[in-house]
């Protein structure tokens, strides 16, 4: 009787509990009592790890990439025969051509995913005009 409070948990049934709600077993196990807190810091990596492992394997890269660029370090090179117009003047043009370019090896579903994601994590909202959904522009 775990849920009225009358049993601990037991190992075991954290175990269950992680499998059954697709959750790392540490981290039940720690809500339980059973390991240790982990320090703040530590506990945010432990999340990050586990986030990144739920993501498709197609948008890792593009994950990392990401990541890279708020790291403040280079997701790539830039090819030598781009022409001036084109070269990345600034760190930050510099990362967004970078991860221009990893995005271009998704496929199109997966790079409106992406883009989604990044509209919502900018605040975008569609706009309603007489109960019409109009759509973001992504060229924004």
């Amino acid at each position: 009787m775990v849920a009225s409070g009358v049993q601990e948990p037991s190992f075991e049934f954290c175990l269950g509990v992680a499998k059954a709600f697709d959750l790392p077993p540490d981290q039940v196990l720690r809500r339980a009592g059973l390991l240790p807190s982990l320090p703040p810091e530590a506990e945010a990596e432990d999340q990050a790890v586990s986030l990144f492992r739920r993501i498709p394997a197609a948008l890792r890269q593009v994950a990392l990439a990401t990541l890279r660029a708020f790291a403040g370090l280079d997701v790539g090179d830039i090819p030598g025969d781009l022409p001036p117009n084109r070269r990345p003047r600034t760190h930050r043009e510099r990362q967004a051509y970078l991860l221009e370019q990893e995005l271009q090896h998704l496929s199109p579903e997966d790079q409106d995913l992406v883009f989604s994601f990044m509209r919502r994590l900018r605040g975008d909202q569609p706009e309603v005009t007489d109960n019409h959904v109009v759509p973001v522009d992504p060229d924004r």
